[in-house]
């Protein structure tokens, strides 16, 4: 598999950190098998379930918005794919604005 990167799908800038407050945001992730589409669920560490969201397949690349409710915690939120026997877990790193 090769390596996961994740865009600004406004500008296509390759991102590692979100900001606080941020809204309406939305990755582009590259690096995924895109048959089948995986569900993306996104999580920090103060929900004790993730929440599901099926990303757009767009060309070579899936586009999915992250919910807002995890963009108001200055915490990590953790991106979860899963693909038939194993998960992949990345951190987006939020930071306090």
């Amino acid at each position: 598999m090769s390596e996961i990167v994740c865009y600004d799908t406004r500008n296509m800038r390759r991102i590692n950190r979100l900001y606080q407050w941020d809204r309406n945001f939305s990755i582009t992730v590259e690096g995924l098998p895109l048959s089948p589409i995986p569900m993306f669920q996104f999580a920090n560490r103060f929900r004790t379930i993730t929440i599901d969201v099926t990303p757009e397949q767009n060309g070579e690349f899936l586009v999915a918005t992250i919910p807002d409710e995890l963009l108001e915690q200055a915490e990590p939120i953790y991106l979860f794919f899963y693909r038939k026997f194993f998960v992949i877990q990345t951190p987006l790193i939020i930071e306090k604005q």
